[in-house]
C-alpha cells in the first residue's frame, strides 16, 4: 500500500477542521441526549463490564443496538470532560480526519497518487457526512470505518469483530474483503470466473490452484462472518428491534433507498468494467444493506449517517472519472 505523505495528511486535516470547526460549539441534540446525557454507562460509578451487557443507550438490550466500543469512547470523553459537548465533537472531527487518511491509503489500491487524493478530499468535505461528524452518535460510523482496511485474514477477522462492536454495519466489511480478494488481489473478472466454472462443470479441467487458494480464503471469511452473526444474535437475546410500524418501515425503506440511489449510484452503470468498479460498487451497496430497512426493521426514518461508508465507493468512482478526464485533456 502506498505511503501517505505528511503534507497530504496536513491538507486533509486542515480541510476537515475548516469544514467542521463550527460543530465544537454545538450541544447535544436528538439521539445524543439518550446516548450521552441519559446514559448511565458513561459514569465512572458504573462498572466497565456493563458496557458489554447493555445496549448503545445504556439499557439492558431494549433497543438491540449493541455497540460497546463506541460507548467506551463516550465514556473516555466523560472521564476527561464529563458532559462538555465540545470535547465529544472535537473527537468526532478528529476521527473523521483519521478516516479520510485511511481512505486515501485504500484508494491507492485502485488509483494513482493524485486521484486518490482527490477521492479523499471529496470524502472529507462531502455534505452527506454532516450528520455523522457533527452528531456525536455518528461516532459509531467513524469507529467502524477505521476497521475497513485490507489486512491478512487473521487480522481482518479481529478488525471486523471490532467494527461490529462499534456498529452493526461493520460486519459488511467481510463482503467487501471477498470482492477485493477476488477482483483486485487475484485479478479475476466475471467472464474469467464463469469460464472457469463452466470448464469444471463440463469435466474438462479442475480448479486452478489460484482459484482454490481464493476459495479457501473466502470460506474462512464466510465462516468467520457466520460465527460473528451467531454471537451477536445471542448477545441481543435472539430478537430483532421492534419499534416501527409497517407503514413507517415502508416509507423508510423507500426514502433511504431512493436517497442513496440519487446521491451515490448515478455512475455505477460502469460497475462491471474493472476491479475498481467492482470494489466501488461493493463499498456503495454492501454497507447500506443492514440500514436499508428491507430485511429487518431499523429505528429511523431519515438518517444520513448510514451513508458514511457507502459514500466511499461514490468518491472512488468520481476520482476515477477525474483521472479519465484529466488524461484525455
Amino acid at each position: 500500500m502506498a505511503v501517505v505523505l505528511w503534507k497530504e495528511i496536513l491538507i486533509l486535516t486542515r480541510l476537515v477542521l475548516g469544514c467542521y470547526w463550527n460543530s465544537l460549539s454545538c450541544g447535544f441534540v436528538f439521539d445524543n441526549v439518550s446516548a450521552i446525557l441519559d446514559n448511565k454507562d458513561l459514569r465512572p460509578a458504573t462498572p466497565l463490564c456493563n458496557l458489554f451487557f447493555n445496549d448503545f443507550w445504556g439499557m439492558p438490550m431494549s433497543h438491540k443496538s449493541y455497540r460497546p466500543l463506541s460507548v467506551l469512547t463516550f465514556r473516555l470523553n466523560y472521564l476527561f470532560s464529563e458532559l462538555s459537548s465540545a470535547s465529544y465533537h472535537l473527537l468526532n472531527v478528529g476521527l473523521h480526519a483519521v478516516v479520510c487518511v485511511l481512505f486515501m491509503r485504500i484508494c491507492r489500491l485502485f488509483l494513482d497518487k493524485t486521484s486518490s487524493l482527490v477521492a479523499a478530499l471529496l470524502f472529507a468535505v462531502h455534505p452527506i457526512h454532516t450528520e455523522a461528524v457533527t452528531g456525536v452518535v455518528g461516532r459509531a460510523e467513524h469507529c467502524a470505518e477505521e476497521n475497513y482496511m485490507w489486512t491478512p485474514i487473521a487480522v481482518t477477522v479481529v478488525l471486523v469483530a471490532a467494527a461490529t462492536l462499534c456498529k452493526e454495519q461493520g460486519i459488511t466489511v467481510i463482503g467487501i474483503c471477498c470482492v477485493h480478494e477476488v477482483f483486485v488481489s487475484q485479478g479475476f473478472t466475471l467472464p474469467m470466473l464463469l469460464d472457469t466454472l463452466l470448464q469444471v462443470l463440463r469435466g474438462k479441467d479442475g480448479f486452478p490452484y489460484a482459484v482454490l487458494q481464493t476459495l479457501l480464503k473466502l470460506v474462512i471469511l464466510i465462516i468467520s462472518t457466520l460465527l460473528l452473526v451467531i454471537i451477536r444474535v445471542q448477545v441481543i437475546q435472539s430478537q430483532l428491534p421492534v419499534f416501527t410500524r409497517w407503514f413507517q418501515r415502508f416509507i423508510t425503506s423507500c426514502h433511504v433507498t431512493v436517497e442513496t440511489s440519487a446521491q451515490l449510484s448515478y455512475n455505477t452503470i460502469f460497475c462491471f468494467a474493472s476491479s475498481l468498479h467492482m470494489s466501488s460498487l461493493s463499498l456503495i451497496v454492501l454497507p447500506f444493506i443492514p440500514a436499508s430497512n428491507l430485511f429487518f426493521p431499523v429505528g429511523f426514518v431519515v438518517a444520513e449517517r448510514v451513508l458514511y461508508v457507502p459514500s466511499m465507493g461514490f468518491c472512488v468512482l468520481v476520482a476515477h472519472g477525474y483521472r479519465i478526464v484529466s488524461h484525455k485533456g
